[in-house]
C-alpha cells in the first residue's frame, strides 16, 4: 500500500511539472490589443535667447589711432570747448547720457583722454588709486583701476573706475566717476553696480582695427564677386577713401571706388569703371585732394573740382 501511495505521488508531481513546462512560454504573452504602450516624452533642449545688450548701440571710430567702441544709442558724444577736430579725429572727449533712458543727459558721463604719460604715474592733484589690476582688452594688456577722485579743497570725493590702454606709445584712458551729490562731504560718493556694469559693457566693445584693411574688405563685399578681387592704390584721408579694383579672371572688369566712414563703418559710395560721379562726390563732400576730378553724368564730361 505504501508503495502504491509513493507511485501516485510521483505521478502527480510529474503531471504538474509537465503542465507548467508547457504553459510557461505563454504566461507573460499578451495579444496586441492588450499591450499597453506608454508614450515616450521627447524633451527638446530649451532655447535660451542670448541677447547682446550692445547690438543697437552707436559706434565711435577714431581714424587717427584706429580704435573703435560702442556706446548707448540715446547717449551723446561731445568734444571739449574750442576743439576743431572732426568727431573721428578726437583724442579727448566725453560720452554722456542716462542709465535709465531719461531725458537728463548729465545723469552719467565717461571721459576719454589720450595722454603721453601713463596716468597711473600721475603726480600732484591726482585720483587716489585703491586697486590696480592687469586685464586683457582686445588682446592688449591694460590696466583697470578703482579708487576715488576729489576730497581736496572741499570737493566731495567720488568713486571712480578707469581703464588704461596702451596705444601707439601713448595711453588711452576711459574714466567713469560718480556724478551724484550728497550732503556729507566726508563720505565717498559710490558708483552703483548698474553704472559699473554699463561701463564694463562699453569697454567690452573696444577694439583696434586697420583702416586700410577695413575699407578694402567693405569694397570686396560691395562688389560681391566670387572671383578674386585685387584692390590697389588705396588712399585714406580722414573718413574718406579712394582706390582701384580689378578682377584678373574677368576681362575688363575693374575700375575705381570711393568710400566714406559713417558711424564707424566704411560705406562704399561708388564702384565702377570710370571716375566717380560729381553727384556723389558733392553729396558726401569728398576732399579735392582725394578726388580732384569727377564725371558730370548729365553732360557726360569730366569736371575738375575747384572747391
Amino acid at each position: 500500500m505504501k508503495k502504491l501511495t509513493v507511485i501516485l505521488i510521483i505521478l502527480v508531481a510529474v503531471f504538474f511539472t509537465s503542465t507548467l513546462v508547457l504553459l510557461y512560454p505563454n504566461l507573460n504573452k499578451h495579444t496586441p490589443d492588450q499591450i499597453e504602450v506608454n508614450p515616450v516624452e521627447i524633451i527638446s533642449p530649451s532655447i535660451i535667447p542670448t541677447t547682446d545688450p550692445t547690438i543697437d548701440w552707436m559706434t565711435f571710430t577714431n581714424i587717427v589711432y584706429d580704435y573703435t567702441f560702442k556706446y548707448p544709442k540715446n547717449w551723446t558724444l561731445r568734444g571739449y570747448a574750442g576743439e576743431q577736430l572732426s568727431p573721428e579725429e578726437r583724442t579727448s572727449f566725453v560720452i554722456e547720457g542716462s542709465i535709465n533712458n531719461s531725458t537728463d543727459i548729465s545723469d552719467l558721463n565717461i571721459r576719454v583722454n589720450l595722454s603721453f604719460t601713463n596716468p597711473i604715474n600721475c603726480r600732484g592733484d591726482c585720483p587716489v588709486i585703491e586697486t590696480s589690476t592687469d586685464i586683457t582688452l582686445y588682446n592688449i594688456t591694460s590696466k583697470k583701476n578703482t579708487g576715488y577722485i576729489g576730497g581736496i579743497g572741499g570737493e566731495t570725493p567720488r568713486q571712480y573706475v578707469s581703464y588704461i590702454v596702451p596705444i601707439k606709445d601713448k595711453f588711452l584712458e576711459f574714466i567713469l566717476e560718480s556724478s551724484k551729490q550728497q550732503a556729507n562731504q566726508n563720505e565717498i560718493i559710490p558708483l552703483t553696480s548698474q553704472e559699473i556694469t554699463l561701463f564694463d559693457q562699453i569697454l567690452s566693445t573696444f577694439k583696434f582695427f586697420d583702416s586700410k584693411d577695413s575699407v578694402e574688405e567693405a569694397v570686396r563685399k560691395k562688389i560681391n564677386s566670387t572671383e578674386v578681387i585685387e584692390i590697389t592704390k588705396t588712399r585714406i584721408e580722414g573718413d574718406f577713401a579712394i582706390g582701384d579694383f580689378n578682377v584678373p579672371t574677368i576681362e575688363n572688369y575693374g575700375g575705381r571706388w570711393i568710400a566714406k566712414l559713417i558711424n564707424g563703418s566704411w560705406l562704399v559710395i561708388e564702384d565702377g569703371p570710370t571716375t566717380p560721379s560729381c553727384n556723389q562726390v558733392t553729396k558726401y563732400n569728398f576732399p579735392k585732394s582725394l578726388v580732384p576730378e569727377c564725371i558730370d553724368l548729365e553732360n557726360q564730361n569730366s569736371v575738375w573740382i575747384s572747391r
